[in-house]
């Protein structure tokens, strides 16, 4: 059964009152999908969850979307309207992932660490006063700097929502998370420095993360 109380504690942490989110439920074995942009508070409340525990129940998996979305239909990375994470997928090898964050200098401790399957983590800092290019250049740097998911460096990213069943694999799992420094939001500051490294188009900039150590 669905962890309703730990899904509404992840709600209420990770996003502020007046956010809108994407929830996602998708089938590994239909490819049934369907998304929900919602205000967190909508998210919280026992008819939403319910209707969640309900697909979970059915087999579905349950995400949401790791920044604040405008009041859309969508879910595109234009949607973005306030960054709340610098986030990294550790798809294999967490505890290592862990460890090696743990020992960077120049990186803070997570916010949270949220483990989606056995030795499976995604790895959230609460942030502030980011942009979504900076923010994506930072992820892809770590990314490549830890070997995590280069993939899942977008804004719009998903991460599965604590409290439901991971049912991507036999047995089920269920997703928890550890709270290691949830009330304090880092800014780009506390982070290694970006840079733009090439300008081809004002619309479009490539940055990369620079090591201040």
């Amino acid at each position: 059964m669905m962890d309703q109380a730990a899904a509404r504690r992840f709600l209420a942490t990770a996003y502020e009152e007046d956010d809108w989110i994407a929830v996602l439920v998708k089938s590994c074995q239909t490819g049934r999908v369907a998304q929900r942009v919602v205000p967190v508070s909508l998210a919280m409340s026992s008819t939403f969850l319910t209707w969640l525990a309900g697909e979970q129940a059915a087999g579905l998996n349950v995400f949401v979307s790791v920044n604040a979305l405008r009041q859309t239909a969508t879910r595109r990375r234009a949607d973005v309207a306030a960054l709340r994470h610098v986030f990294l997928d550790a798809d294999q090898d967490g505890p290592p992932v862990l460890t090696t964050i743990a020992a960077r200098r120049d990186l803070p401790p997570p916010s949270y660490v949220l483990h989606s399957s056995t030795g499976r983590v995604h790895v959230l800092w609460r942030v502030a006063g980011f942009g979504i290019d900076q923010a994506e250049a930072l992820q892809k740097q770590l990314a490549l700097e830890f070997g995590t998911d280069a993939t899942a460096t977008s804004a719009a990213q998903m991460t599965r929502l604590v409290g439901s069943w991971n049912h991507k694999y036999a047995p089920p799992t269920l997703v928890t998370i550890e709270y290691r420094d949830p009330d304090r939001a880092y800014a780009p500051d506390d982070f290694p420095s970006v840079r733009p490294l090439e300008r081809r188009d004002p619309r479009t900039v490539r940055w990369s993360a620079v090591d201040r150590s």
